[in-house]
C-alpha cells in the first residue's frame, strides 16, 4: 500500500544522485567513512530500484574504477558496501561495460587492495564481505570458463606460434613462402592442442601474458 508523501528511490532527482555520487568518487570536498557508507548504500538502492533512467545515471556517475581505492580503508562497513556496489554495478552493466569491469578486477590496484587490506593476515573476515568476494570470484571464474570454451582464431594461434619462446627460432619462417615440413607439422600440432575446449583461447592468453611479463621483467 502506498503512503502519502513517501518517496521511492526510483523517484529521487538526478541532482540528488549526482550529489551523493560525489561522496564516492572523490569530487566532494570532504570524505568521512560514515558519510561514505551511507552514500554507497543509497547509490546501491537507487541502482536496484528498477528505474532504467536512474540506473544509467548511476552507471555514469559512479565508474567501477572509482570504488577500488575505498577497499584500502580499514573500516569493514566501507569494504562491505563497496564490494556490494561493485557487484551491483556489474549485474546492471551492459556486456561491453562488464568486460571493462572484469579488466579492472585483474589490475594491480584491485588485487593489491584485496590482498593487503581486505584479506589482511590475522584478520577474521566478515561473513558479508566473504559472500561478496565469492560473487566477485565467481564472475572472474565464469569469464575464464568463457575464454576456455572459445576456439581461438587462426590469426591468434599464429601470433603465439611465432614467439621465439615457443619454437626457439626467428619468426621469419612463418612469413616465408614455403614453410618447412617440420615447422608445418609443429604448427599443426600446436593448433590442434589449443583449439580443444578447454583450454581454447585461454591457453593462448596465458602464454601471451607470461611472455609479456618476462619481457617486462
Amino acid at each position: 500500500m502506498d503512503h502519502p508523501g513517501l518517496l521511492y528511490w526510483s523517484q529521487v532527482s538526478d541532482e540528488f544522485i549526482s550529489k551523493i555520487a560525489e561522496n564516492i568518487t572523490g569530487r566532494a570536498k570532504q570524505e568521512d567513512n560514515t558519510l561514505l557508507v551511507s552514500s554507497l548504500n543509497i547509490i546501491d538502492l537507487i541502482l536496484n530500484s528498477k528505474n532504467e533512467g536512474k540506473m544509467n545515471l548511476v552507471l555514469r556517475e559512479v565508474p567501477f574504477e572509482s570504488l577500488i581505492r575505498h577497499l584500502e580503508k580499514s573500516d569493514e562497513r566501507v569494504i562491505l558496501n563497496v564490494l556490494t556496489l561493485m557487484n551491483s554495478l556489474y549485474n546492471k552493466a551492459r556486456d561491453h561495460v562488464k568486460s571493462d569491469i572484469i579488466e579492472h578486477l585483474h589490475v594491480t590496484p584491485f588485487r593489491c587492495a584485496i590482498e593487503k587490506s581486505v584479506l589482511r593476515k590475522g584478520k577474521q573476515l566478515d561473513v558479508g564481505i566473504e559472500q561478496q568476494l565469492i560473487i566477485i570470484q565467481r564472475i572472474q571464474l565464469n569469464k575464464l570458463l568463457e575464454k576456455a570454451l572459445r576456439i581461438p582464431t587462426e590469426a591468434e594461434i599464429e601470433r603465439v606460434f611465432q614467439l621465439k619462446l615457443l619454437h626457439g627460432e626467428s619468426n621469419k619462417g612463418m612469413h616465408a613462402n614455403v614453410m618447412s615440413e617440420e615447422k608445418r607439422t609443429e604448427f599443426l600440432n600446436f593448433t590442434e592442442a589449443v583449439i580443444q575446449t578447454p583450454p581454447g583461447s585461454l591457453a593462448l592468453e596465458t602464454i601471451l601474458s607470461f611472455v609479456t611479463h618476462c619481457a617486462d621483467s
